[in-house]
C-alpha cells in the first residue's frame, strides 16, 4: 500500500512540475508572440542601441541635473 501511495505522490508531483514549466514557457511566449509571428514571416527590426535603455549621469535627463535646475544644491 505505501508503494502504491509513494507511486501516486511521485507521479503527482511530475506531473505538477511539468504543468508548472509549461505554464512559465507559455507566459514568456505569448507576450512576444506577434513579435515572433512578424519575424517569422521576414520584418526585420532594427537593433536597439544600448544607450536607449540607460540614462546616464551625463545626459540632461539625470536627477543631479533636474534638481540643479529647480535650484536645490
Amino acid at each position: 500500500m505505501s508503494v502504491a501511495l509513494f507511486h501516486d505522490i511521485g507521479v503527482g508531483l511530475f506531473v505538477a512540475s511539468g504543468a508548472t514549466a509549461a505554464g512559465a514557457i507559455a507566459n514568456s511566449l505569448i507576450p512576444q508572440w506577434p513579435r515572433i509571428v512578424r519575424l517569422a514571416l521576414g520584418e526585420i527590426e532594427l537593433p536597439l542601441q544600448v544607450s536607449d535603455g540607460i540614462s546616464h549621469p551625463s545626459t540632461n535627463g539625470s536627477r543631479h541635473q533636474r534638481i540643479q535646475k529647480q535650484g536645490h544644491s
